[in-house]
């Protein structure tokens, strides 16, 4: 059971500093996540269809508690992902949450990991309220190696990303 967190580098263009978490399990994601931002923009790859709905709860409360407000889910069982966090961030109203300000849920079935990474970097923008103070884009990949090396790639590199994924440079 680890997690690694690596921080990738910036992006050019938005100028949010990339962050990669990867996790062998739900239980392996920090309890306490320092991002250097005060709000971020996540991109969650994660196959669910197998993990209880108290991980997935567990997973979103650590993300809304270190500052998400913007989530990008990816994944099989993802629609899912995306209805829990909203469930998390209405539920007990302890997040941000007001009546002036919208915490964003996206999830990504029909896409590839890499056009869900260009949707986080490049559309993934929070609410006014929380656009100034949101200077990072943390991907976290739970329990597939493989997702974390396409993410990882993605994130070195989101020109030729944005190339791939969109035929721009």
């Amino acid at each position: 059971m680890t997690a690694n967190f690596t921080r990738i580098g910036i992006d050019d263009v938005s100028k949010r500093v990339l962050l990669l978490l990867d996790a062998d399990t739900a239980a392996d994601v920090p309890v306490q996540m320092l991002v250097g931002s005060k709000y971020f923009v996540s991109l969650l790859a994660w196959d669910t269809r197998a993990v209880e709905t108290s991980d997935i709860a567990r997973v979103a409360r650590v993300l809304l508690d270190a500052g998400c407000v913007y989530f990008c889910c990816w994944g099989p069982g993802c629609e899912r992902v995306h209805d829990i966090i909203d469930e998390e961030y209405v539920g007990d109203g302890t997040s941000v949450n007001d009546d002036d300000s919208t915490i964003m849920t996206t999830w990504h079935t029909e896409e590839s990991l890499e056009e869900a990474a260009w949707f986080a970097l490049n559309v993934a923008f929070p609410d006014d309220r929380f656009i100034d103070d949101c200077k990072a884009v943390v991907s976290i990949c739970i329990g597939n190696v493989e997702w974390k090396t396409s993410l990882e790639n993605a994130l070195a590199n989101p020109g030729a990303l944005a190339a791939r994924v969109v035929g721009e440079e």
